[in-house]
């Protein structure tokens, strides 16, 4: 799967948490305009997205780059009003900040990459798929009205017709489907299944369905407004921020750090999740496990690990309203604690960052691609 890489500068506005769900994007996270810039410089982006609050910082940058990449504004309210400003400075496109859809749309223009248009929420049910002659109960993972993900379909391939029944519902709903991605969860193989011509009932079953699990869900902060006073007496301890773990991790530190410096696989195994933090950390971070310095980076190695294992004890059905508020302070924290670093470590800065955000707010669909090929189907 080739990676759309993507910063974001400040926020993405109402498209953060759909980003944050995405596999096939490569993000990286900026408060400030010298995190964003060095990490243009360090890794070309094929799309900004930047709000207003240091938009014509970012676009100045991107413009010197060799390789320029799409900008898009993400306006204020009132932020029409300055377009001449941003088209001028190299801006691509102008979108206002609230409007989701739009944002998703010039994402979607600029990539290449298909988004869901309709509301998907996690969905661990027990479904009657019958599949290639024969009838299986198998688990789902995640639910929308033109879609589902299920697991147990090991040998499914793509393009194949199968009809799905939600026997636990009252009444029961039936929809016909087809398979148009296959991926991982968690070690499990999990297919993505578009469903086929619904009629108006079961339409209506499925959006009962739907609205139940949302309003179960957690009420979770948006990943916006990371930047407010920045420059102020804002402070936070990230070795106690998580409120899902606040016990010391310093065991499964060790680990990470013998794993991280083990050749040809003589480390210790790791857990699934802890193999995950491994191998996505950054270079700065790899530095800070064995050093402890840059402490900003040493510390958010420590918040990964809690992250990650909370995650892992959830068994993937998403984060809590106070994982995602510790996340947000810890991103903020960040911006502060490496304000002076070095162009080559700021540029790691926002990796780490999305690092964090994706730990918390990517938790809900872990590892299920999606398949470019099928963007009409919208599953």
């Amino acid at each position: 799967m080739t990676k759309r890489r993507i910063l974001v500068a400040c926020d993405a506005g109402a498209a953060g948490r759909e980003l944050l769900t995405r596999r096939d994007l490569d993000l990286g996270w900026a408060l400030t305009a010298s995190e964003a810039k060095a990490w243009m410089k360090a890794a070309t982006p094929d799309v900004v997205l930047t709000r207003e609050e240091i938009a014509t910082e970012v676009l100045a940058a991107a413009k010197a780059l060799r390789h320029p990449p799409a900008c898009v504004v993400l306006l204020d309210p009132d932020g029409w009003d300055r377009r001449s400003t941003y088209f001028e400075g190299g801006a691509t496109g102008l979108v206002q900040a609230s409007n989701r859809a739009r944002i998703l749309e010039a994402v979607s223009n600029l990539t290449g990459l298909a988004f869901a248009s309709h509301k998907r929420v996690p969905f661990r049910d027990v479904v009657e798929v019958s599949w290639r002659g024969e009838t299986h109960l198998l688990e789902t993972r995640d639910l929308s009205v033109s879609g589902v993900a299920v697991g147990g379909m090991e040998s499914a391939v793509i393009g194949e017709r199968i009809r799905v029944a939600f026997v636990m519902a009252e009444p029961q709903v039936v929809v016909d489907g087809v398979v148009v991605r296959r991926g991982r969860e968690e070690g499990e193989h999990v297919v993505g299944v578009s469903f086929c011509d619904v009629d108006a009932r079961s339409r209506a079953g499925l959006e009962g369905i739907i609205e139940a699990e949302a309003a179960n869900l957690p009420v979770i902060p948006e990943p916006v407004s990371m930047t407010t006073d920045l420059a102020g007496t804002f402070t936070i301890d990230l070795n106690t921020a998580m409120a899902a773990s606040r016990r010391p991790e310093e065991g499964f530190r060790d680990m990470l750090e013998k794993s991280a410096d083990s050749r040809d696989g003589e480390g210790p195994r790791l857990p699934r999740w802890l193999a995950r933090v491994e191998k996505s950390l950054t270079r700065v971070e790899r530095l800070a496990l064995r050093g402890g310095e840059p402490r900003f980076a040493s510390d958010a190695v420590n918040a990964r690990i809690r992250i990650e294992r909370a995650r892992a004890r959830l068994d993937g059905h998403g984060p809590t309203h106070d994982d995602c508020k510790a996340v947000l302070e810890i991103s903020r924290n960040l911006a502060s604690e490496a304000a002076m670093a070095p162009s080559e470590v700021l540029a790691d800065v926002p990796n780490i960052r999305a690092a964090l955000l994706l730990g918390v707010y990517g938790a809900t669909r872990p590892g299920v691609e999606h398949t470019p090929m099928k963007r009409a189907a919208n599953a």
